[in-house]
């Protein structure tokens, strides 16, 4: 197993270890380990570094749409997880975030999360659909996604495994 396979599972198996997994369902659990498999790889991989030291510093929030809230409701949906960037160093946690946020990422429902966090929505048509909605600092969602799609290369790259 490679040095990229041990960090990632490393990443995985001491969040698991913590205990604590919050509300919000396996949803909300999957979004939780991407994020700190993130922060715990983007001072290992240049390109995460690099994105991150480029992009622009501040905080942001990921919600994710209940079933039984209307789309056409006012009030945000709870929170999953914030993440802050600051300096280049990307940290995270869980619910609601400890202060004011730049930017709110919302998920119209489980399926449109569930699909972005696989790799599996095109990003630019969903957010013309209003299938994901992005309030407030734009470039620092973008520089998250950005970080957030080189996981795939260390939780899927050849010969790795659990």
């Amino acid at each position: 197993m490679g040095e990229r396979c041990r960090a990632a599972w490393a990443a995985v198996k001491e969040f698991a270890r913590s205990g604590s997994t919050g509300g919000g369902g396996w949803l909300a659990l999957q979004f939780r380990v991407a994020l700190a498999a993130t922060a715990a790889l983007s001072g290992r991989d240049a390109v995460m570094r690099g994105l991150l030291a480029a992009g622009p510093s501040g905080q942001a929030v990921v919600r994710i749409r209940p079933r039984a809230v209307a789309r056409s409701e006012r009030s945000a949906p709870p929170s999953i997880a914030w993440v802050n960037v600051q300096a280049g160093v990307l940290s995270w946690g869980q619910g609601e975030s400890p202060v004011a946020t730049d930017v709110e990422i919302v998920f119209r429902d489980e399926a449109t999360a569930a699909a972005a966090l696989r790799g599996q929505l095109d990003q630019l048509a969903a957010l013309g659909r209003g299938d994901i909605v992005v309030r407030g600092l734009v470039p620092l969602a973008e520089t998250l996604g950005l970080v957030m799609d080189r996981l795939d290369l260390y939780f899927h790259p050849r010969g790795c495994r659990p």
